[in-house]
């Protein structure tokens, strides 16, 4: 079974911080959908990041797999990370 419409919003006004809080986040929550027998499906999954100013150094991996960095989502689930500077 999938996950499907799984979202994660993620905030912080450092970028390092950011980048370690969500791939964190996302780790725990790949554990929780494992331990209910849900998969988490990688090839539907992207993130986005909102910024006034972009920022590149965000990058969000799991399990060695990076996960698509997009500007519009329509896939089942995604990451929303939100810098604010």
């Amino acid at each position: 079974m999938y996950a499907d419409d799984t979202n994660l919003f993620l905030f912080d006004t450092d970028a390092n911080n950011l980048n370690i809080n969500a791939n964190t986040s996302f780790k725990e929550l790949n554990t929780w959908f494992e331990i209910n027998k849900l998969s988490l499906n990688i090839e539907k999954t992207c993130y986005m990041l909102f910024s006034p100013s972009p920022k590149n150094c965000i990058k969000l991996v799991l399990n060695d797999i990076g996960i698509q960095k997009v500007h519009m989502c329509v896939i089942y689930a995604y990451a929303c990370i939100v810098m604010i500077s």
